[in-house]
């Protein structure tokens, strides 16, 4: 980190340290910017008005086991038909272990299957076990169990030919439950208008169908009767942030990827954000404490580029499992601190030219920090989110080919023979600053990840004659500046960042760099 964001960051946490506003009095009430339609409301001695908000919020009473089993089973039957349809692959990874080798965990081993199957393939499939078994009730913590069950089954069942894949059960499991928890509230909080309208009813038929389509047959009660709604004419008990933005980006890739492409390259640049924090009461007036452990602070990322010699696809979701919500305030301004265990994911496929970035991230859990601190009547508006997980992740081994080249003879690890990408251990941190006015918003984000590769436990072990050691390091910075000319929904964003990474197999080395500069029309809701 260079002695600038120091600096920033420095600053940024004395502002967040500064002591709680006095109260509010009785009778005062306004609306800013950033917090939700319905304003402050004035703080009283009263238990907390939102205690029956979070139960109904966060009941499951209406739990049906049976149909959880059903529908899990349903899922895998489609698997099974995709298992056929693509007959000719699947037959490829028939190993014959023994029952007792599966039993013992003999049979246990890293897969060689291709990046998007291992990375994003089975995340999304964790996540279809995980969204059913909440959207017939039940709770995060039997949900996880029914996703870790439903893998399990196709793990000893339908792929009873093959290995048990020690990388599958991990992503499908960890990745779907946090993809799985954002659809969930997403769903949550596009069944909750407490006065529907056409455009409420078609967001929960299409992007909120898992619960909409349960809620319907059980005629589920949305959420408590008579919620103030937010800007958007649903309930205010789920706090929400929804960003979207198109435009163009400019990429220079250096080092090792400059060989290859030393020219610019451009392509049309799509991002789309939600954030979503189940617990009523977030951000609006009044001093209070809240324990919640059921997924209720979650959000998702995706952006998408797609051009000749250009594809980008990134997702990322983060959710905290369980956590602490602190907050105060009042008219003259206020913070709010959310601490708690994080659970992330991260999918990066991104090929510029020449310039490549493979890398899967299953962000184990860990500590999480998202600090809010709102100025005078919300006209300013400042977050600082901190994250620090242990890492397994899936990354693309760039310095592979000149290390095949140097030793034809070798047999290596199959993973790098077959994909060019290799199974890691790390740890990561991620580090996000942004401020926000009525015309103006600025952010920074950093990231930094280091990974080892696992050695042994190849799918083909017994073949490994080098199972060569390769490790990789990671740093993202980025900073982004907002205008909104009309003080308005509308927003034009200037985005610049840079990619550094460094890595080694073996005794070759890689040092790959890329700068990207971004113009886009952007919208917040």
């Amino acid at each position: 980190m260079t002695g600038r964001h120091a600096l920033v960051l420095a600053g940024a946490t004395a502002a967040l340290l500064r002591g709680p506003p006095a109260r509010a009095e009785p009778g005062d009430r306004h609306v800013g910017p950033w917090l939700d339609a319905g304003g402050l409301v004035p703080l009283t001695d009263a238990p907390d008005p939102y205690d029956l908000q979070y139960r109904v919020l966060t009941a499951h009473d209406q739990t049906h086991y049976w149909r959880v089993f059903f529908e899990e089973m349903a899922l895998l039957g489609v698997g099974v038909i995709e298992y056929w349809i693509d007959r000719k692959r699947a037959v490829t990874n028939f190993d014959y272990p023994s029952l007792l080798d599966r039993l013992t965990f003999e049979a246990w081993r890293f897969d060689n299957n291709g990046f998007q199957i291992n990375f994003i393939g089975h995340s999304l499939n964790g996540m279809s076990f995980h969204m059913l078994a909440r959207a017939n009730g039940m709770s995060l913590p039997g949900s996880v169990l029914v996703a870790f069950a439903t893998s399990m089954t196709w793990e000893f069942g339908w792929e009873f030919r093959e290995k048990i894949s020690i990388n599958d059960v991990m992503f499908t499991t960890a990745t779907g439950t946090t993809l799985g928890e954002f659809v969930h509230w997403m769903g949550r909080y596009f069944e909750s208008a407490p006065d529907p309208r056409p455009w409420h009813r078609f967001a929960r038929w299409t992007l909120g169908l898992p619960d909409a389509l349960h809620g319907a047959i059980d005629n589920r009660k949305r959420l408590r009767a008579g919620t103030p709604p937010d800007a958007l004419g649903l309930s205010s008990d789920i706090w929400h942030r929804f960003e979207l933005s198109a435009g163009l980006v400019q990429a220079q890739p250096s080092g090792d990827a400059a060989i290859v492409t030393p020219d610019r390259v451009v392509a049309p640049d799509l991002r789309v954000s939600a954030e979503f924090v189940a617990l009523p009461g977030f951000l609006r007036a009044g001093y209070r404490g809240r324990t919640f452990g059921d997924g209720n602070v979650t959000s998702l990322r995706f952006g998408l580029a797609v051009a000749p010699d250009v594809v980008v696809v990134n997702l990322e979701s983060d959710t905290f499992l369980a956590g602490r919500l602190t907050q105060s305030i009042d008219t003259r301004g206020g913070s709010a601190t959310l601490i708690g265990i994080d659970l992330g994911y991260r999918f990066r496929h991104e090929r510029f030219g020449g310039f490549t970035e493979r890398l899967g991230q299953l962000h184990f859990p860990g500590l999480g920090i998202d600090q809010y601190v709102l100025g005078a009547g919300g006209a300013v508006w400042l977050r600082a989110r901190v994250r620090f997980n242990a890492d397994f992740a899936g990354v693309h081994a760039a310095a592979y080919p000149a290390y095949q080249a140097a030793h034809a003879s070798e047999v290596d690890k199959t993973i790098l023979r077959k994909q060019g990408y290799y199974f890691a251990w790390g740890a990561s941190t991620r580090l996000d600053l942004e401020v926000h006015t009525r015309h103006v918003a600025a952010g920074i984000a950093f990231r930094y990840g280091r990974y080892d590769s696992q050695e042994g436990l190849d799918r083909n072990q017994e073949e490994v004659t080098d199972d060569v050691d390769a490790h990789d390091s990671t740093r993202d910075a980025e900073a982004w500046l907002r205008i909104a000319p009309m003080a308005g929904r509308l927003y034009l964003e200037a985005r610049a960042s840079d990619l550094e990474r460094e890595g080694r197999v073996g005794d070759q080395v890689s040092n790959q760099n890329l700068r990207r500069i971004s113009f886009a029309l952007g919208m917040s809701l």
